[in-house]
């Protein structure tokens, strides 16, 4: 009986998930913990649901109470440390990211997400390390390459900014971030001509976004084209007339 109880239980609440009712569906799932308590993908469920609401330390008691059930659940060691990597906590992000590799050591995607979170502390060496690692597993990482780029940049080590960059750029080419840091190295570098170069690629990939006109703009009018930077921001109008930066 108390098994056909559980199944009826898991299906509404699983069922009320479907409908995207989170409410109810917590409900449901939280009524299956009160008769199996150690059920780790019913919390891992319930952790994701209260995080979808928003409830981020409900989230994180959800997911905490997998982790201590099972702590070889490699799903919710990668949720623990989103939620404080995306709430710019990145030493205890970096704790769970560590944990993780334990589990999968040849991960390049944690070992890239590590090389951020020291890259936002400014832990360069660290950061650096965790990017190579990443390198070699995955050579050909558009995304490390434009980590990697950003740690010389914040070190003002340009030339090796740009090499890096200038992988990042070639590999994914429709990546607009990759290019406004490669216009960015290539300004401070007095290389005016790869620098505008870079903006107009941003605008053209990423024309709703004011700041990257304001870049290509900006570029020309501090190289005396002033005639043409004022062209880019009647440009810019078409897709930002309520922009009170252009």
């Amino acid at each position: 009986m108390i098994d056909d109880y559980l199944f009826i239980l898991y299906d509404l609440a699983y069922c009320y998930e479907r409908t995207e009712n989170t409410k109810q569906s917590l409900f449901y799932y939280e009524k299956y913990l009160e008769k199996d308590p150690f059920s780790d993908h019913v919390w891992f469920t319930v952790g994701r649901l209260y995080e979808e609401e928003g409830n981020l330390e409900k989230a994180l008691e959800a997911y905490d109470f997998v982790h201590a059930i099972n702590p070889k659940f490699p799903e919710v060691l990668l949720e623990i440390a989103r939620i404080y990597e995306d709430n710019f906590q990145y030493k205890k992000a970096i704790q769970y990211y560590l944990k993780y590799l334990e589990v999968d050591s040849e991960n390049y995607d944690v070992h890239y997400y590590i090389g951020n979170c020291y890259n936002m502390l400014d832990e360069w060496n660290n950061s650096l390390e965790h990017y190579h690692k990443s390198l070699n597993i995955e050579p050909l990482s558009a995304k490390v390459f434009h980590g990697m780029a950003s740690v010389y940049y914040k070190q003002n080590l340009l030339q090796d900014a740009l090499f890096y960059s200038k992988r990042a750029t070639l590999i994914d080419e429709n990546n607009a971030k990759f290019h406004v840091l490669f216009g960015k190295i290539s300004s401070k570098l007095k290389n005016t001509e790869n620098a505008v170069k870079a903006y107009r690629k941003t605008v053209e990939l990423k024309p709703q976004l004011a700041y990257y006109w304001l870049l290509l703009s900006d570029e020309l009018i501090n190289q005396n084209e002033i005639r043409e930077g004022i062209i880019i921001l009647q440009e810019s109008l078409e897709f930002h007339s309520n922009s009170p930066g252009i």
